[in-house]
């Protein structure tokens, strides 16, 4: 009897002494894939800022090239029709600056929208980094009750969707304000 005892106990201590050990293991797994997956992270969100950038300078570019053609063409449609009168040279140089206050109007709107969308996407990314962060601290503090850990952490992550479409409905509300047309 005593040995069937003794048996059980140095079976059971093995057993917990491996899935212990198993536990330890799958926790440095998972945070070294954790800390490989950062720098990529990182550099992801350079790459989408930077793509941003060069997206924001070529439109700039597209709207300036736009607006030379056109001021080109008014040009050269008033010099045919007017030549050497000075008023008529009044009348085109204020029409070629309300055609630049337009397209300097229109490029600051659209500067501000690029700005507020790369805002929303750098919010979105903290906002998941938190959730990662937390629910990494949660299951070392807590390794027994994960799926409790998981509920927090879906809930937690509700609310920042929630705040995020906020965020993104102001943002829409905003363009339409600034410039009369619904956004994109």
């Amino acid at each position: 009897m005593e040995a069937t005892i003794a048996a059980l106990v140095s079976r059971s201590t093995a057993s917990g002494w491996l899935l212990c050990i198993l536990a330890i293991g799958g926790v440095i797994q998972l945070s070294r894939i954790v800390a490989l997956q950062r720098p990529k992270m990182k550099e992801l969100e350079t790459q989408a800022e930077e793509s941003e950038r060069n997206a924001a300078a070529q439109k700039e570019e597209s709207l300036r090239d736009t607006l030379l053609v056109r001021v080109e063409r008014v040009e050269e449609q008033l010099d045919r029709e007017r030549s050497g009168r000075a008023d008529d040279r009044r009348e085109l140089e204020n029409k070629m600056e309300r055609q630049r206050e337009l397209y300097e109007t229109k490029l600051e709107v659209e500067r501000a929208r690029h700005e507020a969308a790369e805002m929303l996407s750098r919010h979105k990314v903290r906002n998941l980094e938190a959730c990662l962060s937390a629910f990494l601290w949660m299951a070392e503090k807590r390794p027994d009750n994960i799926p409790e850990v998981v509920a927090e952490v879906r809930k937690m992550r509700a609310e920042q969707e929630l705040a995020e479409a906020a965020e993104k409905g102001a943002v829409a509300g905003a363009k339409i304000i600034a410039t009369g047309t619904k956004p994109d």
